[in-house]
């Protein structure tokens, strides 16, 4: 729906109805309650949402915003006030540049060495794009800007689940530029060369990555799951230990006492030192 001036709300609404799709504000409405569920299971989501929408607001404005804002923050409240008290003074949020590659010597060296030849790519990609997907990518750049920029978590490593966002948006956009390569411009045999050093270039990363090979359950674990499900309600409250990988809470569908101490920290609540310590530790730091 595009509310700009003096253009009408019913007429909008009355062309959509004509064409057969659902009605702008609904659209909205349903975004919007679906986007204030998520600091219940993932609030760097809720964040890059958020961050996303004020950005395509921006370029253009309309009070069809309104029906998405208006869900998203009243039912988000209440987590997000629980968690903002928690990290009031524990400087949880706070401006840290460089992310993962502040203490680099040469931070463009770092950034090649990270994201590869997709983030050179993306400079013709976005030129050749039409002006609507311009803008769409835009706004998740902004993402990659902030996670380079404020943090978000005790833990420095979790803004990557914002950047993961702008990487996911920054591949479609290069892919759908070297499709367009590859067709209009007849370039296969550059278009097949440029695929395979991207592709190369995430092997790359993924190399420099230590991959523990391991299973995740022992078969004791497995066994003490089938114990708890046979022999418990599916509403019952287990105290398990504080475990990253709890087998009650990943294979019985149990809920469990608290969480893994990592979990809670990550969310603010304060520990002594060494129990901190080992957070950060178990956090891969």
């Amino acid at each position: 729906m595009r509310l700009f001036g003096s253009v009408v709300i019913e007429e909008q609404f009355d062309a959509e109805r004509d064409h057969g799709k659902p009605p702008t504000l609904i659209l909205m409405i349903i975004a919007g309650v679906l986007t204030g569920m998520l600091p219940l299971f993932h609030t760097h989501t809720y964040i890059a949402v958020g961050l996303v929408s004020i950005v395509l607001f921006l370029f253009k404005p309309s009070r069809a915003w309104l029906a998405f804002w208006a869900p998203a923050l009243l039912l988000a409240a209440p987590q997000l006030l629980t968690l903002a008290g928690h990290a009031r003074g524990s400087g949880i949020v706070r401006i840290f540049f460089g992310w993962l590659g502040h203490d680099d010597s040469f931070f463009p060296l770092y950034l090649l060495r990270n994201f590869g030849l997709p983030l050179l790519l993306a400079i013709p990609a976005w030129w050749a794009a039409p002006r609507a997907w311009r803008r769409f990518y835009l706004a998740f750049l902004l993402l990659l800007g902030f996670g380079f920029t404020v943090v978000f978590s005790p833990n420095l490593y979790d803004n990557g689940k914002i950047i993961y966002y702008w990487h996911a948006v920054n591949s479609v956009l290069v892919a759908t530029w070297l499709i367009k390569l590859a067709t209009e411009h007849k370039q296969r045999a550059l278009v097949v060369l440029l695929a395979l050093l991207s592709i190369a270039t995430a092997l790359i990363v993924f190399h420099s990555e230590t991959i523990a090979s391991k299973r995740s359950f022992t078969d004791e674990e497995l066994a003490a799951a089938a114990f708890v499900r046979e022999h418990t309600a599916p509403q019952a409250l287990v105290l398990s230990a504080p475990a990253l990988n709890s087998p009650i809470l990943c294979l019985t569908g149990r809920p469990v006492l608290r969480g893994a101490t990592a979990w809670l920290w990550s969310h603010g609540y304060e520990f002594p030192r060494a129990r901190k310590r080992r957070a950060q530790n178990l956090c891969g730091h």
